[in-house]
């Protein structure tokens, strides 16, 4: 027995016990004891043999679907490519916003800084998307006051680099903190982001960084990184676009430093 949907098969085991505990209280709130009795007999064997009929049988397939499926892990080449049009793309709009504020001009500003930042940090997409002003504003630099011990230890040239860039914190997966780092580009278009809000019609109650203009109250209050990142890998130019995805941009760096 194999599932082909692997999800529906967990999903539908839960979702069988769910319905049958809502039928037993439905049986006691009308005193039918019979098809109580029947409805917990069946919950009792049901619970007993889904385990081990199903949900392990569903893992175990999960496993073997993810170990025989081939993963492309993008160029070094197509990651360059992307990274360098999105910051030719900020320097663009940067400019344009320089002297007069273009709604146009802002909203690539803010997608662009959106997927460069994900692609410096490889981090996933949800984690940079809900990016909050709080977050930016507790942005500290990278200097003796982060670790005064490991600062002393750096060469010269590595402390003139690491001024560079500064360091935040945002909230990761399960809660985690992340640390995200900006560097001098991602800055200035953030601050350049954040001193056009009004003029974008940004509602002045959206906490988010990348932010949805708006006054839609059932919409998303911040962009979608997933749909720019596939927009964006394929306007650059990139040979292989469909490699260019948050999670494989991840595994990237991790194989990369594993060699």
């Amino acid at each position: 027995m194999t599932f082909k949907t692997l999800a529906v098969a967990s999903n539908l085991a839960t979702l069988v016990t769910k319905c049958c505990k809502k039928f037993r209280t439905e049986c006691i709130k009308i005193q039918d004891e019979q098809r109580k009795k029947l409805s917990e007999n069946f919950l009792l064997l049901w619970q007993e043999e889904v385990p081990v009929l199903i949900n392990k049988k569903a893992l175990e397939d999960q496993f073997d679907k993810r170990q025989s499926k081939k993963i492309v892990l993008p160029s070094k080449e197509d990651v360059k490519r992307l990274y360098d049009y999105l910051n030719n793309e900020c320097n663009i709009c940067l400019e344009i916003l320089k002297d007069e504020f273009n709604f146009n001009a802002w909203k690539l500003l803010t997608q662009c800084t959106l997927i460069s930042i994900q692609i410096f940090n490889r981090r996933r997409a949800g984690e940079i998307e809900r990016l909050l002003i709080a977050n930016y504003q507790t942005k500290q630099d990278l200097t003796e006051h982060i670790d005064k011990e490991l600062y002393k230890k750096l060469a010269d040239t590595t402390k003139n680099f690491a001024k560079q860039f500064v360091r935040l914190t945002i909230r990761g997966k399960r809660g985690r903190p992340v640390p995200v780092l900006l560097n001098p580009l991602a800055v200035n278009c953030i601050d350049t982001i954040l001193a056009y809000r009004e003029q974008a019609n940004v509602r002045s109650n959206n906490e988010f960084i990348f932010s949805v203009p708006g006054n839609n109250d059932t919409a998303k209050k911040y962009i979608r990184a997933c749909p720019l990142m596939r927009r964006f890998s394929t306007d650059c130019g990139a040979a292989m676009p469909s490699t260019l995805r948050g999670t494989t941009l991840r595994k990237h760096v991790a194989l990369t430093l594993h060699y």
